[in-house]
């Protein structure tokens, strides 16, 4: 049933069947599934971010797709072992039925298949189409492969004009309904990719994450930080599930101006808006620490060519020695997490002041 009422609406989307699904609702579309409710939830819980965070966010920092897919794919396993059933078998005879009376089961898998273009090609197509287990042009004794001959067979009599003597064809070949799951998975992926990298690209709540994130994969420091606090205040920061004054005036509709940083109006009489670049790079507060975290990744690095200057330079960081990549991710962790407790003293101090 979540492949036959969700997944046709995605399946055309990433045919190009942009009038069913346009690009911007498959990521609104995809998380309003009971199963990819159950999913985000855990991932959300996983991640110690709270409901309300980026589910985009969420999906690209665990490299984890919407369960949709996974169901798309067991569908096209259990379509693939139907076809190849004994035909004497009630499931068989239940499933040529269904195909031949285009019932709600079919219709909704249709048009999944039909994304892989074999699909819909002619058997005669389909048969030249299909690449031989020797994808070379002679076998291992260095004979030409059969089809190969055939093809040459066919150059050579439409060459010598063999075409004007062939009566015109008006039967045309059936569909060769073959598919290929793994080329039908691959292009809903990558359409679900771009869609995700577009998502991110044009929101504002996720302006700071289009700057470190290019790639939909796990992050590396959700295996290399154990420390959790530290662990979760790099998600918090990364996708915008944090409180600095930027987000809770985007929760509360203030104009971006007006959230500003506290530290920086009371203390150097600044009105800075408080964003994660300013809250990793500018904000005084924070100097000490952010000037002992560098020189500690310089140290490491040990090379001046490749000394990093700025913080957000330390989100690009890395090392094929997984133990200098693990003090990267450790580090950085570390010093976000601090940066966070000291923010939360000096707002704590701040309210108990006033």
């Amino acid at each position: 049933a979540v492949v036959s009422t969700q997944s046709t609406g995605i399946a055309k989307g990433a045919a190009g069947d942009t009038s069913t699904l346009s690009r911007s609702s498959l990521p609104k579309k995809l998380s309003l599934t009971n199963c990819e409710k159950v999913h985000l939830h855990f991932l959300k819980w996983a991640l110690g971010v709270n409901r309300k965070a980026s589910n985009v966010g969420v999906w690209g920092e665990s490299g984890r797709y919407p369960l949709t897919y996974e169901s798309i794919n067991l569908t096209l396993k259990y379509f693939n072992r139907l076809k190849e059933m004994d035909e004497n078998t009630l499931v068989k005879l239940a499933f040529m039925e269904q195909e031949n009376l285009k019932l709600d089961w079919y219709k909704g898998i249709e048009p999944i298949l039909k994304i892989d273009p074999c699909f819909t090609a002619d058997h005669v197509t389909a048969n030249r189409n299909q690449k031989p287990a020797n994808s070379g042009n002679t076998d291992s004794q260095g004979n030409s492969h059969p089809r190969q001959q055939t093809r040459q067979k066919e150059d050579f009599l439409l060459h010598n004009g063999f075409r004007k003597r062939i009566p015109p064809q008006t039967a045309k070949p059936a569909m060769s309904k073959r598919f290929t799951s793994h080329i039908i998975m691959k292009s809903l992926k990558n359409n679900f990719r771009e869609t995700w990298l577009s998502e991110i690209q044009t929101s504002t709540k996720l302006e700071f994450y289009g700057t470190v994130k290019n790639n939909f994969c796990k992050e590396q420091y959700l295996d290399n930080v154990q420390n959790y606090l530290d662990r979760v205040s790099v998600t918090r920061l990364r996708i915008s599930a944090h409180r600095l004054e930027i987000e809770l005036g985007r929760r509360s509709k203030l104009p971006r101006e007006e959230r500003t940083c506290k530290y920086c109006h009371i203390k150097d009489s600044q009105a800075t808006t408080e964003s994660e670049m300013h809250f990793l790079e500018n904000c005084h507060a924070y100097r000490s620490p952010r000037e002992k975290f560098i020189s500690k990744i310089n140290d490491i690095i040990n090379n001046p060519e490749h000394s990093i200057s700025s913080v957000i330079h330390a989100f690009g960081l890395t090392h094929s020695q997984e133990e200098i990549q693990k003090q990267f991710n450790r580090l950085l962790a570390r010093f976000i997490s601090s940066s966070f407790r000291k923010r939360e003293k000096f707002l704590t101090s701040l309210n108990e002041n006033s």
